[in-house]
């Protein structure tokens, strides 16, 4: 993975992020701040998110409230593991790469496997 890293950057390739939501969602605010601060990143191909809401869902549904410019941006992957483990090998053949992935689950671990 970190070869990939290297080469990513290497190639002038979006940076990519990680948001993961625990705790009873309490860090919304952080988030709303870190996806405002990205979004012209993301509006340049400069960055690319992948949110791990789990099972907090609401919490993703507040955000989406808060900060609908980025929605142009959202490619998500609600509660289905077979369509979220093909996009993470989609993504990792760079078949296809949306700029925001947000990732939720009822079952918490799925989240993490990909």
């Amino acid at each position: 993975d970190c070869q990939r890293r290297i080469d990513r950057k290497e190639n002038h390739e979006a940076m990519r992020f990680l948001l993961t939501i625990g705790g009873a969602g309490a860090q919304k605010e952080i988030f709303a701040a870190i996806i405002k601060y990205l979004l012209p990143y993301i509006n340049k191909d400069k960055a690319v998110l992948y949110v791990n809401v789990g099972d907090y869902r609401n919490v993703w549904d507040e955000l989406c409230d808060e900060i609908p410019e980025m929605k142009a941006h959202v490619h998500e992957h609600m509660d289905d593991w077979k369509e979220a483990t093909t996009f993470a090998l989609m993504a990792r053949l760079k078949v296809f790469m949306p700029s925001i992935i947000i990732i939720s689950s009822k079952q918490f671990i799925s989240p993490i496997c990909l």
